[in-house]
């Protein structure tokens, strides 16, 4: 029997030991519990701080977003609002000049048209004729005088009476001539100008 308790006996010391392992396992579980919980609450606090920090920087953040995107707003109000104001005056003062073109295109082809209409060649061939007739009577006019020069001088010595009187002719038809020519070159002058 003493055997047998004494098995017994250091059957259970050994349980004992292994029983005090497992106490001591536990107590060490306790500690490294205890201390898991208050790393735990510490992370949870700081979280808790820091997700308070990131709340109030998000807000922040928002607050000055939304007072940005507002005054972004305004701005982009107002710029649009002067471009418009510009776009409109160029619009206006590109009608008024497409209206000035239109004008002016519409001048211009009634101009051009008036250009066709005059016939160049026979208005030039009038005027060269024109010209040609007048030519012609000056030609006359002072080949006669020239004619009465030679029978003024020829008679001169009989008739000084006569030759003044002819003079006078040579005068007035002088006269006659320049006021012809003239006359020839005001009306040459007019063609011309009625051509351009």
């Amino acid at each position: 029997m003493n055997l047998s308790i004494h098995d017994e006996l250091a059957k259970l010391q050994n349980e004992l030991a292994t029983l005090e392992r497992a106490v001591k396992h536990i107590s060490k579980a306790e500690q490294i519990s205890t201390s898991v919980i208050k790393a735990t609450e510490a992370v949870q606090k700081n979280y808790a701080v820091h997700l308070e920090n990131l709340q109030d920087l998000l807000e922040k953040s928002i607050s000055h977003l939304q007072q940005e995107l507002n005054n972004t707003l305004e701005k982009f109000d107002t710029d649009s609002e002067k471009v418009l104001t510009a776009y409109q005056t160029q619009f206006n003062d590109i009608s008024t000049i497409f209206d000035s073109y239109s004008d002016l295109v519409s001048r211009t082809q009634h101009f051009i048209d008036n250009l066709n209409k005059i016939d160049f060649p026979m208005r030039l061939d009038k005027l060269d004729l024109t010209a040609s007739g007048i030519n012609q009577a000056v030609q006359n006019a002072l080949l006669r005088i020239e004619t009465l020069e030679r029978n003024v001088k020829d008679e001169n010595k009989n008739l000084l009476v006569q030759i003044e009187s002819q003079n006078k002719k040579i005068q007035f038809i002088q006269i006659i001539i320049l006021l012809v020519l003239a006359f020839s070159i005001g009306t040459m002058t007019m063609l011309f100008q009625s051509l351009y």
